[in-house]
């Protein structure tokens, strides 16, 4: 987890997270997850988060959000003009941000997924693993691929012409 400073956080209810990394440790990101809950508008106007999300999400394969967490997508200014959702009760305040409002579990738009709320969350999830595995297939497909059709077009030279084709060394 990252955080403005490594650290401990506690949330007032009770429950602790623990950041092993600040936001200068992480430069390269393959998957930014914005998580939301009901702190979200204590840092919707932190600049050095709103800076940090921008930088990571241009390195990022995969920008997403859970719940509320869209409104910092939407802060950072990564949501104009692109369809998004949000927990039913934010929706409103992430249009501010020039979002295209979708009323769907969860949106795809680029490489940025949003979600509607924490159960919604896990189906995002569950798709972005989906796509993640695809990618990994497709590749994995092409190199095998591309592996056999090299040993396809290897020529077998028999046994009485291989001796013309060895080269002494000296």
């Amino acid at each position: 987890m990252v955080a403005v400073k490594p650290g401990l956080y506690k949330e007032s209810k009770g429950l602790q997270l623990s950041a092993d990394y600040s936001l200068t440790d992480i430069e390269n990101l393959d998957i930014l997850v914005i998580p939301g809950g009901f702190g979200i508008d204590a840092v919707l106007l932190n600049q050095e988060i709103i800076s940090w999300i921008q930088h990571a999400h241009s390195t990022s394969q995969w920008t997403v959000s859970v719940c509320s967490g869209a409104l910092l997508l939407g802060a950072a200014e990564l949501l104009k003009d692109r369809k998004a959702t949000t927990h039913w009760n934010r929706k409103e305040q992430l249009l501010k941000y020039g979002a295209i409002i979708e009323n769907e579990r969860y949106v795809k738009d680029g490489k940025i997924i949003t979600s509607a709320g924490v159960l919604a969350g896990i189906d995002m999830s569950l798709y972005l693993l989906s796509l993640v595995l695809m990618k990994i297939t497709q590749n994995s497909f092409s190199l095998l691929w591309n592996m056999t059709h090299n040993l396809l077009s290897i020529r077998v030279v028999p046994k009485k012409h291989q001796k013309k084709l060895l080269i002494k060394s000296e």
